[in-house]
Formats: structure tokens, sequence, C-alpha cells
């Protein structure tokens, strides 16, 4: 997921908001989406950046360019799923893309706030905020967990098929800044555009974002 420079996009703006310590961007992708050795090579690189800039900020790692630096490592991993489109593509049936966006909006207001997602044939973005249910706590990885235990029970099922329907780890980051966040939306909605899915984002079907998040501009 290439990082696009702030307000390039002449269709939306993201209004003011100051996200809070439980705002949460995750990425959770199909079991066998990414070959083994990318996989591996991804989440090395990743836990060898980590590591290094926690040292380079003196043991803060969630600085500003370390948040930047992390949070790149997670593009990474998208343009890879986008590129390596040799594993399962079953979110690319309607019945199961609606299966994970309804249980996604489900929890909407009861457990966590949804702020927006993104379904792709085969990963999903969403950015969830739980601080309003739950307080400062990091519940959001809990929260994403039980999305996925649900769902793929259910996609199994109309697949007819067993095991693993999702990889058993999935990707988050802490949103930090309102300027992190319209990174975060912009690159979640263009996704199906630069995979050449769609002409414009406002025409995928299973992309959201909260109202009043983006504010659609005449083009």
């Amino acid at each position: 997921m290439k990082a696009l420079p702030h307000n390039t996009n002449p269709c939306i703006q993201v209004p003011l908001y100051h996200p809070g310590p439980a705002t949460c961007f995750a990425t959770f992708r199909l079991a066998g989406s990414l070959p083994a050795h990318i996989e591996r090579d991804l989440l090395e690189n990743q836990h060898a950046c980590r590591e290094i800039l926690a040292r380079l900020a003196g043991g803060i790692p969630q600085n500003g360019v370390c948040a930047d630096e992390e949070l790149t490592c997670l593009e990474e991993f998208d343009r890879q799923l986008m590129k390596h489109r040799t594993g399962p593509e079953w979110l690319g049936q309607t019945s199961l893309a609606a299966l994970v966006a309804d249980e996604l909006k489900r929890k909407d207001g009861e457990e966590y706030d949804l702020f927006a997602y993104c379904i792709m044939p085969n990963h999903v973005h969403c950015v969830i905020d739980t601080g309003r249910f739950h307080g400062e706590e990091q519940f959001a990885p809990r929260s994403i967990s039980a999305v996925k235990r649900h769902t793929a029970h259910e996609a199994n099922a109309v697949l007819g098929r067993t095991g693993f329907f999702w990889d058993h780890d999935h990707l988050q980051y802490p949103v930090g800044s309102s300027d992190i966040l319209h990174r975060i939306l912009w690159n979640i909605l263009s996704d199906p555009v630069r995979s050449g899915l769609c002409a414009s984002w406002r025409d995928w079907p299973w992309s959201y974002c909260r109202p009043g998040f983006l504010l659609a501009r005449t083009v």
C-alpha cells in the first residue's frame, strides 16, 4: 500500500479528528494469501525495523519517526498482497465479502466504533476505536480476533470446506494522529482502485467510511 502525499485526492477531505489511544488500524488476510518466503521476509523486516527504531528512539517506539516507519512496513504487506495474487481469493465472492462486512458492522456501537473498512479479494483493512467501551485498554486485537473466528466458521460452511480460513496472525497499528488517520483512510479507500478492481473509490461495494469522516466534493 504505497504511501501517498497528503491532500492529493481532489475528491475527499478528512475533517479534523484526533484519534485516541485505543484507535487501531488492522489488516487481516486469508490463509495462504502470501508465498511463505515473501511472508517470512516481510515479518523479518518488520521485526528488524521495530528493534532498530526502538533503540534509536531510546526505547520509545511510537514517536513520530518510528510510527511512520512502522506504518510503511504495513503498507509493504499490502503491496505484496496485491502483487502475489496466487493464493485464495474467496473474499471476491459477494456472499463472503458481505459476511465479513456484516460482522464488522454488527459490533459497531457495541464493542467498538467502526471508522472504516475495505474488503479486498484476499485481505481486509479496518480502523476501529474501542476507547468508548473499554477505555484506553488495547482491546482492538481481541475484537478483530472475534470477527475472524465468527466469519471463518461461517465462510467455511459456505465454501463447504474445513481448515484455516484466515491467516493466524493479523497486523495492527495504533493510529496516533489525525495526519496518520488521513493517510490510512486514503490508502484504504484507494486499495481497490490501485488493484484495478474499479475506477473510483466510490464504486467499490465493500468499502465503508464512517459518516462525517469523509466529505465528498463534486469533481
